[in-house]
């Protein structure tokens, strides 16, 4: 049990984004939890809340440590490279269940064509026993003036001389891959894409990407975000933005502003504020402060980590704000 949670829940953070680290390029899914609950079961409000994407200087280290890429566009082929490679996954998918939805349909017509024949041949044997004792009795009829005779041998069965039609076999199921069955909601559209995204470029390229393989996305940090926040806006993305204190201490943080919130706030940019990390959740109240300090409206930055905050997890409808039917924790 850490003690990050009653902590955080001692500041009045009552729930949660769990995500994964930062420095994978596919880092994997996050949940939205509770910070209240004696179990996981408990706990959880949405799982999976989404898949979680890294561009930047993170996982390009992380990229070159392994001697894969170490570059943004290394990283960003590698990453084109991957969502490719699963919709061919999903087409396959796709073809495989069509292809055996044809095969059981013809399997259903070939049951019901056999139980139709095997119907009609019963019907044409019971003809055929009829015809048969019709003729036993007429020979009984004659029996006595022809003791002599030998017995007829019995009717020999006929013999078909059609071949047996050979079973259909169903169709092979594709290899399973399980890192690229795990983009399949995110493919589909059901599950949005977590893009972790400082610098301007790497904003433009998270937006190109979303258009490219029609993902749905929501921006993560958006240090540089209020150089492009007209581009921003027209994609209709939301920003977690933050920690707002960020530092011009790297190369993709140089652009790095405290008023950022505002700035794309007053773009019309729905926003939200995060901590980015665990053991500073406790923090997130002062973070909206230095946002309203540095020009974010007040209303807007209780916003930012009230109601927009749950707009921006999907979770609005019982979270977010007080009112008639929602959760009163």
């Amino acid at each position: 049990r850490s003690e990050l949670i009653p902590v955080t829940r001692l500041n009045g953070i009552t729930t949660a984004l769990v995500t994964p680290g930062e420095s994978n390029l596919f880092s994997g899914q996050s949940a939205i939890i509770d910070l209240a609950g004696d179990s996981v079961a408990d706990m959880v409000v949405k799982s999976p809340a989404f898949s979680h994407l890294n561009l930047g200087e993170a996982p390009r280290d992380r990229g070159r440590s392994k001697g894969k890429y170490a570059t943004r566009m290394g990283l960003l082929a590698e990453v084109r490279e991957t969502l490719v490679k699963a919709q061919e996954y999903k087409r396959r998918g796709e073809r495989f269940r069509e292809e055996l939805a044809l095969f059981e349909e013809e399997q259903k017509e070939e049951e019901a064509k056999e139980a139709k024949d095997a119907e009609k041949a019963a019907d044409k044997d019971k003809d055929k026993e009829k015809s048969s004792d019709d003729k036993k009795d007429k020979k009984a009829e004659d029996k006595d003036d022809k003791k002599s005779e030998k017995p007829e041998k019995p009717e020999k069965p006929e013999k078909s001389d059609k071949p047996k039609k050979k079973k259909k076999l169903p169709p092979e199921p594709p290899s399973r891959d399980l890192k690229l069955e795990a983009l399949m909601p995110v493919l589909r559209g059901e599950l949005k894409v977590f893009v972790r995204a400082h610098r301007e470029d790497d904003i433009r390229n998270a937006l190109a990407l979303a258009r490219e393989f029609g993902l749905k996305i929501v921006l993560s940090h958006v240090s540089e975000g209020w150089r492009v926040a007209p581009l921003i806006l027209e994609s209709g993305v939301f920003a977690s933005i933050g920690p707002i204190n960020v530092q011009p201490d790297a190369w993709e943080t140089l652009g790095a502003r405290y008023d950022n919130a505002a700035l794309l706030s007053r773009a019309g940019i729905t926003i939200a504020i995060q901590t980015g990390d665990a053991h500073n959740v406790r923090n997130l109240p002062f973070y909206a402060g230095l946002a309203a300090a540095h020009g974010l409206g007040r209303d807007e930055a209780l916003a930012a980590i009230t109601i927009d905050a749950a707009r921006l997890l999907g979770i609005e409808n019982r979270y977010g704000s007080i009112e008639k039917g929602k959760v009163a924790n």
